[in-house]
Order: C-alpha cells, then structure tokens, then sequence
C-alpha cells in the first residue's frame, strides 16, 4: 500500500491527472463509505465507486481505507465466513470510525456509511420471483438490476446512514435501525 509520502505523491499525481473528476466529487459533496469486492472503499454521489486519492482528506486516512478495504477483501464476507480477527463486528466499526474522521476532514460534506452489522430482512418470496421472473424472461439482465435495487433501495436505510454531527461526537451509530 505504500508509505505516506508514496500516498501523498499519488494523491498529487491523481488530482492532476484527473481534475475533472475531483472536481466533479467536491462539487457533489457526497461519499459513501462502504467496502465491496474489487472496489476503493468510497463511492460517489452516483453510486460508482472511485480511487480514494481524489478526496481531499489526509494520506493517513487514505491508508485507513484502503487497509479497511484489503481487509474486506481478505475476510470471505461473501461465503457467510467472515475470518478477520474481531469479526464483522470489529471490522464494521472500523468503517464507522474511517467514516467519522471523513466527516471531520470534509465536515460541509455528506458522509453516509453503509454498516456491515446492519442487514436488510430477507426479501419475501414475490420479491425474490419477481427478481427470478426478470432473468428468465428473455433474460432481461437490466430489469433484474432494477428489481434488485428497488428492493435494496427499500430497505437501504436499514444499513446506511448519515454521519451526523451527533455520530461524531458520539462515536456511535444513530439509533433508527428497526427492532
């Protein structure tokens, strides 16, 4: 991952070589922070996630992330065994802690955090049709998609949430998670 002024030099190199794009994420004003497989640990306002390097944090949160991320990527979510030590647990409240110093370097940002701890209930049986039904008609991939997020999407703010002023000076998730 590199030495801090290895990130610093590369944070400098990426915001030259692609200014438009820090410019396009400092004019939205909005992260999601969030590990997913093959991804960067943030992602933008549009949903697609970006290199790190592009914000204008420290390198030292730089290094955060993406250790949070090689972490994720390390720890077998996907297959229900998650082999890090401290588990889920530990590994979802360092993203809550990566999330609450972002919100302190960019505190007129949005900084949402998408909480491993907190899961969306199992979709029913006509929504998981209604998803099956689109990948065999036809094979519709695209429709697929669009089920599979509206039904994310219904549930989304069950496991994300905004990092608030009060998150941060708590230290702690906000208390809307359905019981």
């Amino acid at each position: 991952m590199g030495d801090l002024s290895q990130i610093e030099a590369e944070m400098a190199r990426y915001r030259a070589e692609s200014a438009e794009h820090v410019a396009q994420l400092a004019a939205a004003r909005r992260v999601r922070v969030m590990c997913d497989y093959s991804a960067d640990g943030v992602w933008s306002k549009g949903g697609g996630s970006f290199d790190c390097t592009a914000l204008p944090i420290t390198p030292q949160l730089v290094w955060r992330i993406r250790q949070w991320q090689v972490d994720y990527e390390r720890s077998g979510y996907w297959t229900g065994e998650f082999g890090l030590e401290g588990g889920l647990e530990a590994f979802a409240e360092t993203g809550l802690h990566i999330a609450i110093e972002m919100k302190r370097q960019l505190p007129d940002w949005t900084i949402v955090y998408s909480d491993a701890r907190r899961r969306a209930p199992e979709a029913s049986a006509t929504e998981l049709a209604d998803i099956r039904a689109t990948l065999t008609e036809g094979d519709d991939l695209e429709r697929a998609l669009e089920a599979a997020q509206l039904y994310t999407d219904r549930f989304r703010a069950w496991f994300e949430y905004e990092i608030t002023s009060d998150v941060v000076e708590s230290g702690t998730p906000p208390d809307n998670y359905p019981k």
